[in-house]
C-alpha cells in the first residue's frame, strides 16, 4: 500500500495567511476558506470572466427580455417596456407608436440595437476626444478670451449688435491689416 500524498500549508493569495488546502483540490487552490477572500476570489474569477466575454452579460439580458415577452397559458404576451434610463437620443423617437406597430421581439431587438449604436457611437466621441485633447495639448495657444469674436446673445446689446465683439474691443485694431480703415 501507498502512502498518501503529504499536503503542504498555503499561503492565501488575499490576507497572506497560511491555510490547509482542500485535499480535492490542492493543486489549485490559491484562498483559504475565509468569507472575505472567497468574496474577493469570486470578484476576480467574474472580472476574468467578463473580460474575456464581453458581450455574455447584455445576450442574457436580451435573451431574458425575449423571453419574458413570451405568453403563457393564463396570459397574452405583455407588451415589452421601454427602458426607463433611456439616453436623450433615444427619448425623441416615437417608441411607443413603433411598439404599437412591431411584433414585440423585432421591437426588444429594435432597443437592444439602438442602444448598442448609441454606446458605441459614445465610446467612439470619447476615444477622439481624447485623442483630440492629447493633440490640442502641442498646439500653440489660441488667442485668449478677449481676442475672440463673442456670439451676439454673450453681449449686453444682444442680437441688435450681430458681429459685435465685447464693450471696448474696436473693429479697427482687430481686423487685418489690409482691410483696416484709414485712420
Amino acid at each position: 500500500m501507498g502512502t498518501a500524498p503529504r499536503r503542504r500549508r498555503k499561503r492565501c493569495r488575499f490576507c497572506k495567511n497560511l491555510f490547509w488546502p482542500d485535499r480535492r483540490v490542492a493543486k489549485w487552490q490559491r484562498a483559504c476558506s475565509k468569507v472575505e477572500c472567497q468574496r474577493e476570489r469570486r470578484r476576480e474569477t467574474q472580472q476574468r470572466w467578463r473580460e474575456r466575454n464581453p458581450s455574455d452579460a447584455a445576450a442574457r439580458r436580451f435573451m431574458a427580455q425575449i423571453a419574458a415577452l413570451e405568453p403563457t397559458d393564463d396570459e397574452p404576451a405583455p407588451k415589452p417596456v421601454l427602458p426607463a434610463n433611456r439616453p436623450a437620443a433615444m427619448a425623441a423617437f416615437p417608441w411607443l407608436e413603433v411598439r404599437d406597430e412591431l411584433s414585440p421581439e423585432v421591437f426588444v431587438s429594435l432597443v437592444f440595437l439602438a442602444r448598442l449604436v448609441l454606446r458605441s457611437a459614445k465610446d467612439e466621441m470619447l476615444a477622439h476626444h481624447v485623442e483630440i485633447k492629447q493633440i490640442s495639448g502641442q498646439l500653440d495657444a489660441g488667442p485668449g478670451r478677449d481676442e475672440r469674436l463673442v456670439h451676439p446673445a454673450e453681449t449686453k446689446q444682444g442680437f441688435g449688435q450681430l458681429g459685435a465683439r465685447r464693450a471696448g474691443d474696436q473693429m479697427e485694431s482687430r481686423a487685418p491689416p489690409d482691410l483696416a480703415s484709414p485712420a
